[in-house]
């Protein structure tokens, strides 16, 4: 079973310490299950501090210039920064962490269409793996932001379903039904 979440990251502080938090070494095999979309990725073999560094800088390069172009600075904290989405498998769906890690990108290629850049990182801690994605509200030409509405919300899980159909995983029926209140 595939379950989707979503959290609006507020915040360059928080989006750090989320970049820290999903790469944690200890749950992506030491990293190994990490994969990102339009980085520049300027290491051959990173440490863990060093490669939160490098997608830091990514995301808040993309900001420094989208705010130059709208003419926009930063007064509040309370523009979201980044998208954080929490993508969750049964253990009865007996799939690798590498094909899990897979789905989370093809399924964030899908919903991006390409634009956004996006951080993978397969967590191995728990009985249930599961994706941390962390998507830039700033596409990579950084003059749009991703706007996050219950549309995109149903496209997410309609991609997500298809991707790991097909990869093998079980996918819940109805999620919402009025009988059940």
């Amino acid at each position: 079973m595939v379950v989707t979440k979503h959290f609006a990251t507020h915040g360059k502080k928080y989006r750090r310490r989320l970049i820290k938090y999903i790469l944690n070494p200890d749950k992506t095999d030491n990293l190994k299950l990490v994969s990102d979309f339009g980085m520049s990725n300027y290491l051959d073999f990173p440490s863990h501090a060093e490669m939160v560094e490098m997608y830091n800088v990514n995301f808040t390069n993309n900001d420094k210039l989208y705010e130059s172009r709208n003419d926009r600075q930063e007064k509040h904290q309370q523009t979201i920064h980044a998208h954080h989405l929490i993508q969750s498998f049964s253990p009865e769906d007996n799939l690798t962490p590498e094909e899990i890690n897979r789905i989370g990108c093809e399924t964030m290629m899908e919903l991006t269409g390409g634009r956004f850049k996006f951080i993978v990182a397969t967590h191995t801690d728990k009985d249930h793996v599961h994706n941390h994605i962390l998507i830039n509200a700033i596409d990579s030409n950084s003059d749009k932001k991703l706007i996050w509405n219950y549309a995109l919300e149903r496209n997410l899980r309609m991609i997500s379903d298809r991707i790991s159909k097909m990869a093998g995983a079980k996918i819940i029926g109805k999620r919402y039904s009025y009988r059940n209140y």
